[in-house]
């Protein structure tokens, strides 16, 4: 059966057919949400699997039953049967660094001890991959085990360009052909893409929209290209926030690491027809 789910919190989203999610959102929503996965594979049960957060980046706690309104076709709101917060949905997450020479001396230092705290912070199942990008774009693929990912941390050297472009685009296309489910990039960048001409900007939001894998971005420093960062998160349905110095990632990540395992799952009762056709 195909089914659309409308689904509203202070903000509205769509979802269609469990996997293609189109965000309506503003530039600085006083709240947003993200729906990892939605599953009406024992239909007429639904669950959805959702993350929200404030404007101040950290994620919205102690939310319940009622704070959520849903309809079906247009019918008399109503709230989901059940509510659960989790904080231990397995997550796959993209961390992308940028190690362009601007980065060179203290942001990189600072950089590294943040990152390495964030992958602190993740449960032993959770799989996590490297992107790096300067004159290049280098990945480490998904991995659970951490230790080749501190490791490859701890050697990084800032030095030469910002591909920028490219390296968004590779971190959106790893998640091909992996399971649905919890799933986001983390994005570090000082700077804009440089050169100029390298890379598709528009590559990576597509790709990202596609596979409904949201940016959360960091922009650190005055150089930054903030409209693209901001069109990267809000378009994807992630989030950008803004670091001032590098003495301020280790908040910014340890921010997003609580907002990425914190999470709600909703569950409801559908009472549309199991007719397929298409609802809403």
């Amino acid at each position: 059966m195909k089914i659309r789910i409308t689904i509203i919190l202070l903000l509205l989203f769509t979802i269609s057919g469990g996997a293609t999610v189109a965000f309506a959102q503003t530039s600085n929503p006083p709240a947003s949400i993200h729906i990892a996965w939605i599953d009406s594979v024992d239909f007429h049960q639904v669950n959805l699997l959702v993350s929200a957060w404030g404007a101040d980046g950290l994620p919205l706690t102690g939310l319940q039953a009622k704070d959520f309104s849903l309809q079906e076709d247009g019918g008399a709101a109503f709230h989901p049967d059940s509510i659960e917060t989790t904080t231990d949905s397995a997550l796959w997450v993209t961390l992308v660094l940028d190690t362009s020479g601007s980065m060179d001396g203290t942001p990189l230092l600072d950089a590294r001890a943040a990152a390495t705290r964030f992958i602190d912070q993740l449960d032993p199942t959770d799989q996590v991959s490297l992107i790096t990008f300067s004159d290049s774009v280098e990945t480490l693929a998904f991995t659970a085990d951490k230790i080749p990912v501190y490791d490859r941390i701890d050697s990084l050297q800032a030095v030469g360009a910002t591909h920028l472009y490219e390296a968004c685009a590779a971190a959106a296309g790893q998640f091909a052909g992996l399971p649905d489910g919890h799933r986001a990039v983390l994005l570090l960048s000082d700077g804009r893409n440089d050169p100029a001409g390298a890379g598709d900007p528009e590559e990576a939001i597509r790709l990202a929209q596609d596979a409904n894998i949201p940016f959360f971005v960091i922009g650190l420093g005055e150089g930054i290209d903030a409209d693209y960062l901001g069109r990267l998160a809000s378009e994807t349905g992630g989030m950008f926030r803004q670091a001032p110095g590098s003495a301020d990632l280790a908040r910014l990540f340890a921010d997003m690491a609580s907002l990425l395992k914190t999470q709600y799952k909703l569950s409801y009762l559908s009472t549309l027809p199991a007719d397929g056709q298409s609802h809403r």
